[in-house]
């Protein structure tokens, strides 16, 4: 029993120091960590709003787009070069 004494001091003392740091980071966590991520939040927070009318914009951009295709397939059926073509006499 006295050979796995130390070896047992040891192992507590080092599971104290972890303990005791793992506390010590939770009770004054680092500012500058800190800091960072309430500044990105608030960016992120600001720039929402533009990333979505960003979004909707191309959106509605595309569904135009295809309403405008579909459109030309049924009502002009052929290519608007045949209306266009001077007959000459």
């Amino acid at each position: 029993m006295m050979t796995r004494q130390p070896h047992q001091d040891q192992q507590s003392r080092v599971l104290y120091e972890l303990s005791a740091m793992i506390l010590n980071l939770l009770r004054y966590p680092p500012t500058s960590i800190q800091f960072s991520d309430e500044i990105m939040f608030f960016l992120g927070f600001l720039l929402m709003p533009w990333v979505l009318g960003l979004v909707l914009l191309f959106y509605v951009a595309g569904v135009v787009s295809s309403i405008s295709m579909s459109g030309r397939v049924f009502f002009l059926p052929y290519p608007i070069s045949i209306f266009t073509k001077k007959r000459h006499p």
